[in-house]
């Protein structure tokens, strides 16, 4: 009988394990051999939940049994997709001296990102830091043996995302490809080149990030995309161009959510209940133009402001200046005793909320 015993004892913990094993295969990225050198490929489900800290120069905690990749930080990123969309432009146009000089910026990112890397591998005991700054942790047992340590960029196979569920799984993306070109032993013309074809690839799966979602918010694509236009029928994304009068942009304005659409004929702003119209609308750097100017403020916070019930609004640029056009009206008295309505045209700074302008038809003048 205590034979028999130990004998389940055994088989239930060997089964416990074989249930832990499995598990842990599900879910570690598959090891490849390639040249004699272990290469690490991340699965298509990782892509998307890599992220657990900041820049290069600091990983992510360390886990017994777990390995590290760091990669390229957001400044460099940026820096790098203007370069290579200005590299473009010069080529189109001929410019051989501008060429010259975007290739040199290229090549001292490289360099850059080269130092960043070696001190980022160079941390023994690295420390979790904010979370304004990104850097993908590959938590995979070595194929060594399990001996912890850094995974080279060069050494991590990301494979592009089956279907793209957001903008920050994108951006993930972009980076683990930007530092794997950048980590290799290329010369200057091969590793453009395949920089430009990056660039085009994310252009791609961010048109197919719009097509796909009805919503789009301005914080998970910024790193991504310099502007985006909405403009009648169609949003623009840097090269991207989708047509549209379905898809809402989200952005905000002092912490407040504002919906931006494309229609047929203009763009619509949705502040809660307030519809505002525009001819279109941009977005930069976090925040909202029309023409060129600036908007600081919402519709729902001048209407506040100034106290009224609007019947239309529109949001225009008028001598180099943002401005509201409220159409709203005044209970007045014709001839001092027949109640009317007196339509009441108000332009207003869309920044300080201060009322440039009233009309009122000619007839006001016999009101009171």
């Amino acid at each position: 009988m205590k034979k028999l015993c130990i004998v389940l004892v055994l088989m239930f913990l060997m089964l416990g394990a074989s249930s832990v094993i499995a598990q842990t295969a599900q879910e570690t990225p598959t090891s490849v051999k390639s040249a004699g050198r272990a290469r690490v490929v991340a699965p298509p489900a990782l892509v998307g939940s890599l992220v657990k800290a900041t820049a290069v120069g600091s990983p992510t905690t360390s886990i017994a049994g777990a390995q590290r990749a760091c990669v390229v930080n957001t400044e460099s990123m940026r820096e790098l997709d203007e370069l290579v969309r200005a590299l473009k432009e010069a080529e189109e146009a001929d410019d051989e001296k501008l060429i010259d000089e975007l290739n040199e910026k290229i090549r001292s990112i490289k360099e850059e990102i080269r130092k960043d890397t070696e001190k980022c591998e160079s941390v023994a005991e690295p420390m979790i830091k904010t979370a304004s700054k990104r850097v993908i942790a590959i938590n995979i047992a070595s194929s060594a043996g399990g001996v912890a340590g850094v995974v080279p960029v060069s050494e991590v196979v990301v494979p592009e995302p089956v279907a793209v569920s957001s903008g920050r799984e994108v951006t993930e993306y972009y980076k683990l490809k930007i530092s794997k070109i950048m980590a290799k032993d290329i010369d200057a013309k091969e590793r453009i080149r395949e920089l430009k074809e990056l660039r085009n690839e994310i252009d791609k799966l961010i048109e197919e990030l719009i097509k796909s979602h009805d919503e789009i918010k301005i914080e998970d694509v910024d790193e991504l995309v310099t502007k985006i236009k909405v403009k009648p029928t169609k949003i623009e994304a840097d090269d991207v161009i989708v047509s549209t009068t379905e898809k809402d942009i989200i952005a905000k304005v002092n912490d407040k959510e504002l919906k931006i659409r494309p229609a047929k004929t203009h763009v619509i702003i949705l502040d809660k209940a307030l519809e505002v119209n525009a001819p279109e609308v941009s977005i930069e750097n976090d925040t909202i133009k029309v023409g060129n100017s600036e908007v600081g403020l919402t519709p729902g916070d001048v209407i506040r402001k100034i106290k009224v019930e609007p019947k239309k609004i529109e949001l225009r640029e008028e001598n180099d200046k943002a401005v509201y056009k409220i159409a709203t009206e005044e209970k007045r008295k014709l001839f001092g005793f027949i109640p009317v309505n007196v339509r009441l045209d108000l332009t207003v700074d869309a920044n300080e909320a201060s009322i440039i302008r009233k009309e009122m038809p000619w007839w006001a003048a016999l009101t009171s």
